[in-house]
């Protein structure tokens, strides 16, 4: 999607923008790529969404992010103050950072109503449907289609929101 300001994204997913110690004031900065997966972040201004699993706390990753250039993430209410001044990059506390994406994917998709979007469900078959729909689609439109087979509930605002804003389309 287009680059979100910091500022927009936080007020979007009802979040308070914090810094950590390097830095005194709210960044001027932007964000064009979103993940859950600090490992998969090889993009500069990507915001990532620390998530809360069975197996694992994005949390403990952030420290991995701080290496990374224009970086910034979504973290719970719950995690340390002291944590967080040791981090240099731009924070944005919210309850729930799931929930958090979920909110901000549904403010993308109402600011970009001119695309087109397609669902597919079912128990089976659906990233082959997907495959199919989107070849077929980009014959004719420039058509965006999930990434991997993201089409779960953690998936699919990762995907909404990793579109360029270009697509009239998306599977």
């Amino acid at each position: 999607m287009p680059e979100l300001h910091i500022k927009e994204i936080a007020q979007a997913v009802s979040g308070t923008p914090v810094t950590g110690k390097k830095n005194k004031r709210i960044p001027e900065c932007r964000f064009s790529h979103y993940h859950f997966d600090t490992r998969e972040i090889t993009q500069p201004n990507t915001l990532f969404f620390a998530l809360k699993t069975e197996n694992s706390d994005g949390h403990r990753f952030l420290r991995q992010l701080d290496a990374k250039s224009s970086a910034g993430a979504v973290v719970s209410r719950g995690f340390p103050d002291v944590e967080a001044s040791r981090l240099s990059i731009p924070l944005i506390r919210v309850e729930d950072p799931l929930k958090a994406a979920q909110q901000l994917a549904v403010h993308v998709r109402n600011t970009h109503r001119h695309v087109t979007y397609i669902g597919i469900t079912g128990s089976a078959g659906k990233t082959t449907t997907k495959e199919f729909i989107y070849h077929l689609l980009s014959h004719k439109a420039n058509t965006y289609r999930s990434f991997k087979n993201w089409n779960n509930w953690i998936g699919l605002p990762f995907s909404l929101l990793n579109m360029t804003g270009q697509e009239e389309a998306a599977v």
